[in-house]
């Protein structure tokens, strides 16, 4: 087991030296536990914009993950990272103004990430693909608050609950839960969406990218959807009906099982078993004036600020 604990959050300042393109806490050997909490971590995307993979925080593959009252902040790639754990809880974190994602946990068996506070990064705030062919289902992602990022994305997500979220001046998309399409090199998301709730979230002032910098031109602001017919006709998708009767009970949980199997020809089954309800979704900002007029800054993008004219939105 691990223990990395400081004084508190602002009171324990650790300065990553990114540069180096080094990791700063990596953990890539198997463990049982690892528990990290009451410290900041501050990297340097403020002064050095380019991207670089040099995680603040990266656990992988290790059976317990809990990162607790952690603040990360300019990182020049993702804020909070961890793969391959069998269970992981991110709660009570502050990450801010970095240049991709605030908490990934893409490839984990089971997250839970509740009560963070995520604003100005330039990717999703939350993530939690389905990934390389494994087993991760039953994720929570409750109570954050989100502000000035890329939403909250699940590709592929099983038994996921997302609510009593609040998201605002998110760009790009606002909540995301789809199966992606088999490509022969595509890791996140190759399997049915499935089992999914996402209910009692606040949403307001959703943007397109295309008045920011052309990345990701979109501003949905719930979107549930699949990939299932790639490649032949409908009947083809396993758990459909076909005549003159229904397919056997269908291996939802993995339908891709090998990378011989992540093709472009390969079916995905339908997405299904979805609840969307009782989120509240609007406009709040005038469309006249910059962002910046409203008292809200700008927005903290990977190559600098930017401001942007709420007419073009």
């Amino acid at each position: 087991d691990c223990e990395i604990a400081g004084a508190g959050m602002g009171v324990t300042e650790i300065i990553h030296n990114d540069a180096t393109a080094q990791n700063l806490f990596s953990f890539p050997n198997p463990l049982d536990r690892i528990g990290i909490r009451d410290l900041s971590v501050r990297g340097s995307h403020d002064a050095n914009r380019s991207l670089l993979g040099a995680y603040p925080l990266y656990v992988y593959n290790t059976k317990d993950v809990v990162i607790r009252n952690v603040e990360v902040s300019y990182s020049r790639v993702f804020g909070i990272t961890v793969r391959k754990a069998d269970r992981v809880t991110v709660t009570g974190c502050h990450v801010h103004h970095c240049a991709r994602d605030g908490i990934n946990t893409a490839d984990c068996a089971e997250a839970i990430i509740t009560g963070n506070r995520i604003h100005d990064c330039d990717d999703d705030a939350i993530g939690v693909h389905n990934q390389v062919y494994g087993y991760q289902r039953g994720h929570v992602i409750a109570n954050n608050k989100i502000r000035k990022c890329q939403g909250i994305k699940a590709l592929g997500a099983q038994g996921v609950t997302i609510m009593g979220n609040t998201l605002e001046f998110f760009f790009s998309h606002g909540i995301t839960v789809r199966s992606e399409a088999l490509t022969g090199s595509a890791l996140e998301g190759i399997n049915a969406a499935l089992g999914v709730v996402i209910s009692g979230n606040v949403l307001l002032d959703g943007y397109n990218r295309s008045a920011l910098d052309n990345l990701n031109q979109s501003q949905y602001y719930i979107t549930i959807g699949s990939s299932s017919a790639r490649a032949g006709s409908l009947t083809v998708i396993p758990g459909t009906s076909k005549s003159p009767g229904f397919d056997l009970p269908y291996d939802y949980f993995q339908n891709v099982k090998s990378l011989a199997e992540n093709v472009s020809t390969t079916p995905i089954p339908l997405s299904q078993r979805m609840l969307v309800q009782g989120n509240v979704m609007g406009r709040t900002l005038k469309e006249t004036g910059d962002f910046s007029d409203y008292g809200f800054g700008e927005f903290w993008l990977r190559d600098g600020e930017l401001d942007i004219d709420l007419s073009d939105t």
